[in-house]
């Protein structure tokens, strides 16, 4: 009892994961990413059937590009949130408070609304190096605050990296919601009015040789390159806010009399899954994938024409059937092998994104 009750023992260390699946806010998050990934979707799908000077133009190589960005959240998403642990679940907490809440002031941040000015335009009173990513800084603090409590530096990066992710998504549906629902509103912002008459300067024309006419066109461009970058760089900037701030906040394990050694880090189970194929052999899998690449990459050339509005619905098809197939060829190898639906689900999802993120590559290299 006396070991049990010594200060430098942690909480999670007496009760260990109890396994089961997720916890509540475990579950919490994955619905809240699957529903904004959606909502993202959404968006992008009505921005690109608007008229051309209200619409997004999008391409084979970007709408590859935003489903490899939404399969690998919703991987990301249900990996991190596995655990049942005191400490994973106080981390899923705070990330889905503060993914919320980070999302929606980016939004408030790239509007008029914002009290120090539209972070998302260049013209506006307040120039930060992060943009509208600014709040995402807050991500720093998150870390640094649950590594700080839990003495664990993992724990605050995971919370951290899910944060950066559920604001990522809620800023892309928001900005793009609220950039067509109130278009007259943003056009009439006056970082919004400074930021289009640089485009009209003489430096702007000979760097991007374009200017935009009307700052409808302009403001819907902007928005829908913020939207489509903040998806990228978000992740990233959690995980590098998530790694400094844990550790800054860390506390040592032995900074108390008789506290138990620190763990040796170990590797995910999750990781060595996607590693070893579930443990059927990368080789064995994912192929399927690089099958899947060689066919995504020739699909835009043996398909209709693409000037005519049918190609992109019949490339839609054609991808989202093959992905479908050659996914679940691979997760029903895994899970027939080792007797595990939880692996064969897992690599199953995988697989396709292997093969649409060597196919996007192709083309963007191409």
């Amino acid at each position: 009892m006396a070991r049990l009750l010594t200060p430098g023992r942690r909480l999670d260390q007496l009760a260990p994961d109890p396994g089961g699946g997720p916890g509540r806010f475990g579950l919490a998050l994955r619905t809240v990413v699957a529903l904004a990934g959606l909502a993202c979707l959404l968006a992008a799908l009505y921005a690109s059937t608007q008229a051309p000077e209200r619409s997004i133009q999008m391409d084979a190589h970007d709408w590859q590009t935003l489903g490899v960005l939404l399969v690998s959240y919703g991987l990301v998403t249900v990996a991190l949130s596995r655990s049942r642990a005191p400490a994973a679940r106080s981390a899923h907490q705070v990330a889905l408070i503060a993914g919320l809440g980070l999302g929606l002031l980016m939004v408030v941040g790239s509007s008029p609304a914002s009290p120090i000015g539209n972070l998302n335009m260049g013209g506006g009173p307040t120039v930060s190096p992060l943009g509208y990513a600014t709040p995402l800084c807050g991500c720093l603090v998150i870390a640094a605050a649950v590594a700080w409590w839990h003495r664990q530096t993992s724990v605050g990066v995971t919370a951290s990296v899910l944060t950066a992710l559920v604001a990522g998504l809620v800023f892309c549906a928001g900005l793009l919601t609220v950039t067509y629902a109130a278009t007259s509103w943003l056009t009439a912002d006056p970082a919004t009015i400074a930021s289009w008459q640089v485009t009209w300067s003489a430096r702007h024309y000979g760097e991007y040789r374009h200017h935009y006419d009307d700052i409808a066109t302009y403001l819907i461009r902007e928005n829908g390159d913020s939207a489509g970058t903040c998806l990228l760089i978000g992740p990233l900037l959690g995980l590098v806010f998530g790694i400094v701030g844990a550790t800054l906040g860390r506390r040592a394990p032995g900074a108390h009399a008789g506290a138990a050694e620190p763990h040796r880090p170990r590797i995910p189970g999750w990781l060595r899954w996607l590693a070893t194929a579930g443990g059927l052999g990368a080789w064995r899998v994912y192929p399927y994938g690089m099958a899947l690449a060689v066919e995504l990459t020739l699909v835009p050339a043996i398909g209709p024409d693409t000037v005519d509005g049918g190609a992109m619905t019949w490339f839609l098809l054609v991808a989202s059937g093959s992905a479908a197939s050659l996914g679940l060829m691979a997760g029903f190898a895994v899970a027939r092998t080792t007797g595990r639906i939880g692996r064969g689900v897992l690599v199953g999802g995988l697989t396709p994104l292997i093969g649409v993120t060597l196919a996007d590559l192709g083309l963007g290299l191409g």
